[in-house]
This record gives structure tokens, C-alpha cells and sequence, in this order.
């Protein structure tokens, strides 16, 4: 990718070396120059508070740093180096220069801005508004790999309780963490790996930690007292309750919908909080 790109200097061409742990700029920083990862791994951050959470971890080919050259903006998160790597650097003219000489360049950027864009919105939403459980299964989903016949996906070598916490943001430690999500059968132990459980069952997982704000403060009591609770036929007033209850005066639709999330709700949180 880079050495096709035409008319940029030879300094431009060849890059510079980073070290595991190099912070290539941080959050809040100015920002002038785009990056191209030609070896190595990096890692962008952003802060939360007392928290640090991963947006994207970048290999080889991947670009980043891109928004604060387009627009002069300081930079809205950090870049660190996870894996010893090897960056091409390119300033607002010389990344001019190559847009403007080469269309197509032009075009994998904006896609790939697009694609980013919608992820990064996905994760913040996700990491801001979920427990800490929620965060670490959403990021063990992302670094897991390929399932085995039984579904179960290795989790990396290294990442364990302590590891996964610090990089999940949790506010609590490790070990609890780990406890956590072994108690759900999130994650299992065979031998000296880890794995993360078959899709379904994160699935489910992460469907409660969405449902769980909505619901939680409702009480359970309230609602069995006042119908049949039928997965197939919500009942008419469990619905209006639900409507009653959870949407602001004056909303309009009385569908099942809201019933329906309620009773997975209620299902989901028998599974994975029995002691409920």
C-alpha cells in the first residue's frame, strides 16, 4: 500500500520505529500528521473518567489519526503502541498530495472513515452505558478467536482476570471479574487456556445488560399479579402497565413489543442471576 503511493519523500516512505507500550500521541493532543501502521499493533484508547477503554486495535494497512488532520481539531483519543511497530507518517500536504493524485485512495478512506465511525459509536454506546461484566464480554467477543466444534473461542493467552479489567475499564478487580463471568459460564478454564462460551450464550448475555436498564426497577411482583405471562401472548394488561409505567405521559402505542422485552427480560435475568 504505501510504497505504490507516488511523489512522497523518502523519509515519508520509510517511517518510524515505536516500541511495545510508545504513546504516539495522546488524548487531547494537536494533531497535524496521519498515520499508516506498516508492521506491528496499535491500540486506540479513550478516557472515562477514572477509566481507559480500547475503541479499535489496528494492524498492518490500518490508518488512523485521521480526524484531527481533517479537521485541526485536538485529538479525541490516545494511540498506543501494543505490539512493537513500524508507522508511516504523513502531513496534511503530503496526505493532500496523495488524495488528490489518487482517487481510489480517496474513496477506501472515506469508506473506511464510515465503517469506523459506525463502530466507534457502537463501542461508546455499549462501553459507557454497560456494567462491568457487559464491557468485558463485549471486548472478549471482539479479541476471541475462531470457535471450535463445540462453539467455545480461545480467549488470547495473557489475557486474563487482572488483564481483561484493566482493559475493560472495570471498577472492580480481577479476580471478582473473572468469578463473575465463570458464575455465568461465560468463560471456562480447559487446562492453562481460557475460552469464551459459544455465541448464544454471549448473545443472550449482552441482549440482559442491554434490557437490564429499562427493566430492573420494575417489580416483578407488580407484574405477575395482574395476568398470564405468555411469551406467545403477552397479556393485554401486562402490556399497559409496562406502557404505563416506562413511557412518558401521553405516549401513544399499546403493541405487545414492550410486553415482549419485559418477558425476556425476566427470562434472561432467571439465567443469568438465578439467585433473583
Amino acid at each position: 500500500m504505501v510504497t505504490s503511493t507516488p511523489h512522497l519523500a523518502a523519509a515519508e516512505l520509510y517511517g518510524k520505529d515505536f516500541p511495545a507500550g510508545a504513546v504516539i500521541f495522546d488524548e487531547g493532543d494537536p494533531g497535524s500528521r496521519l498515520y499508516v501502521i506498516q508492521s506491528g499493533q496499535v491500540r486506540i484508547v479513550k478516557r472515562n473518567g477514572p477509566r481507559q477503554v480500547t475503541l479499535a486495535r489496528l494492524g498492518p494497512g490500518e490508518f488512523f489519526g485521521e480526524m484531527a488532520l481533517l479537521d485541526h481539531q485536538p485529538r479525541s483519543a490516545s494511540a498506543v503502541v501494543d505490539e512493537p511497530a513500524r508507522v508511516l507518517e504523513l502531513d496534511e500536504a503530503a496526505f493532500e498530495r496523495m488524495v488528490t493524485e489518487r482517487g481510489e485512495v480517496a474513496l477506501r478512506i472515506l469508506r473506511r472513515l464510515s465503517r469506523r465511525l459506525r463502530e466507534a459509536n457502537r463501542q461508546i454506546r455499549d462501553f459507557l452505558s454497560a456494567d462491568d461484566a457487559c464491557r468485558s464480554v463485549a471486548l472478549l467477543r471482539a479479541l476471541a478467536g475462531p470457535p471450535g466444534e463445540d462453539g467455545f473461542r480461545p480467549i488470547p493467552a495473557g489475557l486474563d482476570g487482572a488483564a481483561l479489567a484493566a482493559r475493560a475499564g472495570a471498577e472492580v478487580d480481577g479476580e471478582t471479574l473473572w468469578q463473575r463471568l465463570r458464575h455465568d459460564r461465560l468463560v471456562r478454564e480447559v487446562g492453562s487456556s481460557s475460552q469464551l462460551a459459544p455465541a448464544e450464550v454471549v448473545d443472550a448475555f449482552l441482549r440482559y445488560a442491554e434490557l437490564k436498564p429499562r427493566f430492573a426497577a420494575l417489580a416483578a411482583g407488580e407484574i405477575s399479579e395482574v395476568g398470564e405471562l405468555s411469551v406467545e401472548q403477552p397479556s393485554r394488561v401486562v402490556s399497559e402497565l409496562l406502557h404505563a409505567r416506562l413511557l412518558p405521559e401521553g405516549s401513544v402505542g399499546r403493541d405487545s413489543a414492550l410486553a415482549d422485552d419485559y418477558l425476556t427480560y425476566l427470562d434472561l435475568k432467571r439465567r443469568f442471576e438465578p439467585e433473583g
